[in-house]
């Protein structure tokens, strides 16, 4: 339980987006990290490694995002979790695009969009097709179009007509 209060914490601390909430978050996340780990929970101590993954990025620490990704992403493998891994390689492909590392980027963009279209969660598989769009550069336009069909067919229409401009612009 202590592990689920710690976790919220974290995630309340994140959602903050400033150097505090992200210390914060960061402490949190390893406390929950530290008492999965006592426990052996594979899937507590890939979820928590997700988190400070996150943190690690929004700090712009990509590298270390990229190490606990990598950890998570195994861990959620062999926990059988597709959604996390959708999750984490959408993540992983932003850290991988950060540091100029497009063939990684890709790889992982294209799991995370296959991920989230087969488990129907539009929002998320239209920021692995943006991801997609920006590393791609030759089928850039397919990507954003495909990314304004999700959004039409799930009744986003502003993402819609933001990604029509950029397809536009």
């Amino acid at each position: 339980m202590e592990a689920v209060v710690l976790e919220s914490l974290g995630q309340v601390a994140l959602a903050r987006a400033d150097a505090l909430g992200l210390e914060d978050a960061g402490a949190h996340f390893a406390a929950a990290l530290a008492i999965h780990e006592g426990l052996g929970n594979t899937r507590g101590i890939g979820l928590q490694s997700y988190h400070l993954g996150l943190v690690h990025s929004r700090a712009g620490r990509h590298e270390m995002a990229i190490a606990a990704f990598d950890r998570a992403l195994a861990l959620m493998t062999s926990a059988g979790d597709e959604l996390s891994q959708g999750k984490i390689h959408l993540v992983l492909g932003e850290a991988h695009r950060e540091l100029g590392h497009s063939a990684q980027a890709l790889h992982s963009a294209r799991i995370a969009a296959d991920i989230m279209r087969e488990r129907r969660i539009p929002a998320k598989e239209t920021r692995a097709l943006e991801l997609l769009a920006d590393l791609d550069h030759g089928d850039s336009g397919g990507y954003l179009r495909q990314a304004i069909a999700v959004c039409l067919a799930s009744g986003n229409l502003p993402k819609a007509e933001e990604l029509r401009a950029r397809l536009s612009g």
